[in-house]
């Protein structure tokens, strides 16, 4: 498929192409679905320190709280609001150019998306509600920044977008929301404030805390981290426990909640036990899911009884071992077939664990251009003008290899 872009010359940044005076029929506003809370800094909302969320109702750009009662909020919050927009004509949904954010008419928050910077774009995880996105794909924008945002969205910012009253009364709030097209919609709610929190907060303390603006080093046993600063959003406690586990080489680890996100890759070292001599350099990291099921493998070195390699989520963590080469199949090709009337010669090919690193294919020991298809699994040697084969006899061979350096070959005799 094709991406159409428009780059600033000067730093290759993509920039909104809906500015650019494309003749396009919009005049839908966005849609507004809900509002969600949430507790910063031991606020709480409703008596409670969990998020909250408040389902709009409305249409034609004008939305309100379905259920008019003020939500009781106490110390600080923060507020994001679940919108998208549309095009005529189309059923795909649209970002959304600028939200503002009011409180008692004074302006908190406002983000304009006039372009993009490719080297800022993962902050986008710590921008959303990351987790209602990746369980339930809803677009939240959040009204308030994380200690470790670079993304230059943001316009105007008040106190990081937090939001705390030192009184106990009603309190008007409006998000106001537009596409490029200057599509209005408006969304209002009412918070009552019940005072500054009745303790003031000091931050995280004790022990498994992660702070996001420093370095970190974590020695737990057998499993070992080091982040350099800025790995993760904002300073959080983690979580971390291990048990043994079947047919694996090294405990298995859990190393806080993968629906957490982390904005850069850190070292993991994980102890092993009983790697049969000859076969450390097959050991390999692998995640797991919540039913002990490998997700990915995640590579690695072994050295002195650890293996080292570099992740970037949260998740839970051990090693494998991976001795088994990759299993190629011919599609189209047998042994002495005559390959006259095809256009192309084709393979599947897949690997149990560490994943497909390398593949060749040579004809009459020369060496052919061919094509992966990852999303297929196919390795495919079209016959054009880059691959040309002489009429006869020939010899071919398919050469595959994963990460672990286990390799599969296959040998052809085929005329053309």
């Amino acid at each position: 498929h094709l991406h159409f872009e428009i780059r600033d010359t000067k730093n290759e940044n993509p920039l909104n192409p809906l500015l650019f005076g494309f003749d396009i029929k919009d005049d839908r506003k966005p849609a507004i679905f809900d509002v969600k809370i949430y507790p910063l800094e031991g606020g709480t909302i409703n008596g409670k320190s969990d998020s909250y969320n408040m389902d709009m109702s409305g249409s034609d750009g004008v939305y309100k709280r379905a259920y008019d009662v003020p939500v009781k909020v106490k110390g600080k919050v923060g507020f994001a609001v679940n919108t998208v927009d549309y095009l005529n004509g189309a059923g795909n949904q649209c970002g959304i150019y600028t939200i503002e954010f009011f409180v008692d008419d004074k302006l908190k928050f406002k983000q304009k998306l006039d372009r993009l910077d490719f080297s800022d774009n993962r902050y986008i995880n710590t921008h959303c509600d990351y987790l209602e996105y990746r369980l339930h794909k809803q677009s939240y924008h959040k009204s308030f920044v994380s200690e470790n945002n670079k993304l230059t969205i943001y316009e105007s910012i008040v106190d990081k977008g937090r939001v705390e009253f030192s009184d106990t009364l009603d309190h008007f709030c409006k998000y106001i929301i537009k596409d490029v097209y200057g599509n209005t919609s408006e969304v209002t709610f009412t918070v009552k404030s019940e005072g500054l929190s009745d303790i003031a907060y000091a931050g995280l303390t004790g022990d498994r805390v992660l702070d996001a603006s420093s370095t970190n080093e974590i020695r737990e046993d057998g499993f070992e981290v080091s982040m350099k600063k800025y790995s993760i959003y904002d300073d959080l406690k983690y979580e971390y426990r291990n048990e043994n586990i079947n047919n694996s080489l090294a405990l298995l680890h859990h190393f806080h909640d993968d629906h957490i996100p982390v904005q850069e890759y850190f070292v993991m070292k994980i102890k092993t036990s009983n790697i049969p001599k000859g076969n450390e350099s097959k050991s390999i990291v692998v995640e797991m899911n919540s039913k002990e099921r490998i997700i990915a493998a995640r590579g690695g070195e072994f050295k002195d009884g650890w293996v080292e390699t570099e992740v970037r989520s949260f998740g839970n963590y051990t090693v494998k071992i991976d001795s088994v080469p990759p299993k190629v199949e011919p599609v189209n090709i047998s042994e002495g077939k005559n390959m006259s009337s095809s256009s192309y010669i084709q393979f599947t090919m897949a690997d149990n664990l560490s994943g497909i690193k390398d593949y060749n294919i040579y004809i009459d020991g020369k060496w052919y251009l061919a094509y992966y298809n990852t999303r297929k699994g196919t390795l495919t040697l079209p016959f054009d003008e880059y691959n040309v084969v002489s009429s006869g006899n020939h010899l071919l061979k398919v050469e595959v290899t994963d990460e672990r350096n286990n390799t599969s070959t296959l040998s052809y005799n085929f005329t053309k």
